[in-house]
């Protein structure tokens, strides 16, 4: 644990040298430079995996998880919506009632990372996803698409409009290849824009297969659950972990702060995700609570290396009532967690 906290503490140094000649618009202050040097040293961004793996195939779809509650699943129903959260390695679909807001049944797709970046093989996806899926092709009163990507920049409202985002997320992120750029106010935080891509071929398919869906970036309930949960003006960071990245959200004296996908490969990548953060923040991380959700086994090096950062670490299962009791009661509960949303 010591080696991967000292060499962890090395790449801080070199972000330091990194950052110190960077004065990004003053707009974002030193989540801008973060963000830019995780895209160009640390952390492949979407940009760069969708131009890498332009000569890969697709690999098989798999299953991972499924939840299901009675045989009404299979049945069309008005007060149900389907909710997908989607990355470009995996596709999380919940089928929600929109009376109670509970979950009715849950299902979890992944691939290999970066092959559904190139726009011809979002379609197979889909298909190849849809083969196995008891929720993918049934009929619902909504649909609720959160884009779950490294693309996307929170940008004050005085400062925004569209030739503005295009260059902010030029510079961090690089060109657009093949996608689009989308924005929207989060809910309880007008002031603020999230500005995200999401590529061509993927947008194409969820137009083709839901033409009524609602698309939002996944920052955004991130953001509008943070401002819901604090109850005081304690620090509280929230990471939410997934197979190759994590999102990390820090909320200080009732103001967000920054919010951040990090891709990772090791425990200590993470390490040094984190120690940068408290760097940059100037984070007591003997006191802030950490609010800990998705892909990470309490159990592991991963997950260690975070307890030895952070003291206050809780992880968060879902509320009992807005889930099935298979996946309240499975020992690993609070991988689902990151992918509950709030209905808009």
């Amino acid at each position: 644990m010591e080696a991967l906290m000292g060499k962890a503490m090395d790449n801080i140094c070199l972000w330091e040298l990194f950052t110190c000649k960077l004065d990004v618009f003053g707009l974002l202050d030193i989540g801008f430079a973060n963000l830019l040097y995780n895209s160009v040293f640390k952390s492949p961004s979407f940009f760069i995996l969708l131009h890498i793996n332009k000569q890969l195939n697709p690999m098989a779809i798999q299953k991972t998880y499924s939840f299901y509650g009675d045989a009404s699943v299979a049945l069309t129903s008005t007060a149900e919506l389907l909710q997908f959260d989607i990355a470009n390695d995996h596709i999380a679909c919940s089928l929600i009632n929109m009376g109670n807001q509970a979950v009715q049944a849950f299902e979890f797709f992944e691939w290999e990372a970066g092959v559904g970046a190139q726009d011809n093989h979002w379609a197979s996806i889909f298909s190849d996803a849809a083969a196995t899926s008891e929720l993918l092709q049934k009929q619902v009163s909504a649909v609720q698409v959160f884009i779950n990507s490294a693309t996307a920049v929170i940008v004050p409202l005085e400062k925004f409009n569209t030739e503005a985002a295009t260059d902010y997320l030029q510079l961090l992120f690089g060109p657009a290849i093949e996608a689009t750029l989308k924005h929207e106010k989060i809910k309880n935080t007008p002031s603020l824009i999230n500005c995200y891509r999401i590529p061509n071929g993927l947008l194409d398919v969820l137009n083709t297969r839901y033409p009524l869906h609602q698309l939002a970036h996944a920052y955004t309930p991130n953001i509008t659950g943070l401002y819901a949960e604090a109850v005081s003006d304690k620090p509280m960071l929230k990471l939410q972990f997934y197979k190759n990245h994590f999102i990390a959200s820090l909320f200080v004296s009732s103001t967000l702060q920054f919010v951040q996908s990090f891709s990772f490969i090791s425990t200590e990548d993470i390490c040094y995700h984190l120690l940068h953060i408290n760097t940059a923040h100037q984070i007591d991380a003997s006191s802030i609570k950490v609010n800990m959700m998705g892909f990470i086994d309490d159990s592991s090096a991963a997950a260690g290396c975070i307890e030895q950062i952070y003291p206050m670490v809780e992880y968060k299962k879902p509320r009992q009532e807005k889930v099935l009791p298979a996946m309240f009661d499975a020992p690993v509960s609070h991988y689902f967690t990151a992918f509950l949303k709030p209905l808009a």
